[in-house]
């Protein structure tokens, strides 16, 4: 997909994705396809301009007191969560892995040049979820995020940046 703004090129983005039958799904989540949990949201988020957003409920990162890691606050929002599911939504987890990296620059400002993200394995609602994103180190060079649940790794994300201000 190429992406435009009026007629100034914006942006190129490819994206690849297997469908499966509602038989492999049940087989991939261990026969928990059909269980919904709650969604878990351990503690208050991030401050909302550390991440890059202007406000709280955007915010899905969540401190543990190690700068390189958070917890996703896995709740209810009208863009990330637009149905009912089962599992961590793979847009959710995207936009965990862009929080993490804003947070890592702050507090500079950065934007995101380039994303490429591998998901692993599904991510149950109902428990917690690690994000981790390694110190950045230069303005060029892409940050590594991951998220593991229970200490299984679930997807992992190379974002690179450029500076905003």
């Amino acid at each position: 997909m190429e992406l435009y703004r009026g007629s100034r090129h914006a942006g190129t983005a490819r994206a690849r994705a297997r469908c499966t039958s509602p038989a492999v799904l049940a087989r991939l989540r261990g026969g928990q396809a059909k269980r919904f949990g709650q969604p878990f949201a351990p503690g208050p988020p991030v401050p909302a301009e550390s991440v890059g957003k202007a406000h709280a409920e955007d915010v899905i990162l969540a401190a543990t007191g190690d700068a390189e890691v958070w917890t996703l606050r896995c709740r209810p929002h009208p863009v990330l969560f637009d149905h009912p599911m089962d599992h961590v939504p793979g847009n959710l987890m995207i936009e965990a892995m862009l929080q993490a990296t804003r947070s890592r620059h702050w507090p500079r400002r950065v934007g995101v040049r380039a994303l490429s993200a591998n998901f692993h394995s599904y991510a149950d609602l109902d428990r917690l979820v690690t994000v981790r994103a390694a110190d950045p180190i230069g303005d060029d060079e892409p940050i590594l995020v991951s998220l593991t649940q229970d200490g299984e790794h679930l997807a992992d994300g190379l974002i690179t940046t450029t500076p905003l201000n």
